[in-house]
């Protein structure tokens, strides 16, 4: 005997918005002085409870990467997914030209279908990140950025957490600046709200 489906049900749903991460290669947690495994570990940390998350709640992920993959050499290693961060089948990936995700034509159209509305963690904080959400606005897009998951190599005259306040504080300008733990509740609450109506 088949099931009817009854679609009105599930009209409201809605899931989170797609949880987008950052320069998850390999070549990202190498260490340098200043950048070692005491800056990168909890970042990590924290990017695997955002993964685990909306891969048991099924919410969109995407990955962006640098398409440096052509330099000879890069792409044996740097290149290469950080071990836990490789996507599947259901996750989009985009590969960027420049420094903004934005510099990808598909991301910014696959955000455009997502509704406008999307979160950033991962790597590069001081560089794509920050100019991915510089180019948010122009692209009528919101950003919310994890701060607790998002790494920042050491600038000049500052060490990694100096660094990374400075980023995230610029950051603020263009985006909304959340934790791990609030940005999880905020789209558990979303999407029960949104199911509920």
């Amino acid at each position: 005997m088949s099931e009817i489906v009854q679609f009105d049900k599930y009209r409201h749903v809605r899931a989170a918005p797609p949880l987008v991460f950052v320069d998850m290669v390999r070549h990202e947690i190498d260490p340098e002085p200043g950048f070692g495994e005491a800056e990168s570990g909890p970042v990590l940390a924290r990017c695997r409870q955002l993964l685990r998350e909306a891969r048991s709640r099924h919410w969109p992920i995407a990955f962006v990467r640098s398409a440096m993959r052509s330099v000879p050499g890069f792409a044996s290693a740097g290149a290469r997914w950080i071990d836990g961060f490789e996507p599947r089948r259901c996750d989009m990936v985009f590969e960027r030209h420049g420094a903004s995700c934005y510099s990808s034509d598909e991301f910014a159209r696959a955000m455009d279908a997502a509704g406008r509305v999307y979160i950033v963690a991962g790597f590069s904080a001081d560089n794509s990140c920050l100019a991915t959400l510089m180019d948010a606005p122009l692209n009528n897009h919101f950003v919310g950025v994890v701060q607790d998951a998002a790494a920042t190599r050491p600038l000049p005259g500052l060490d990694a957490a100096e660094s990374h306040r400075a980023v995230i504080a610029v950051s603020s300008r263009y985006a909304t600046i959340l934790s791990t733990e609030h940005w999880i509740d905020v789209a558990v609450g979303a999407t029960i709200g949104a199911a509920r109506a």
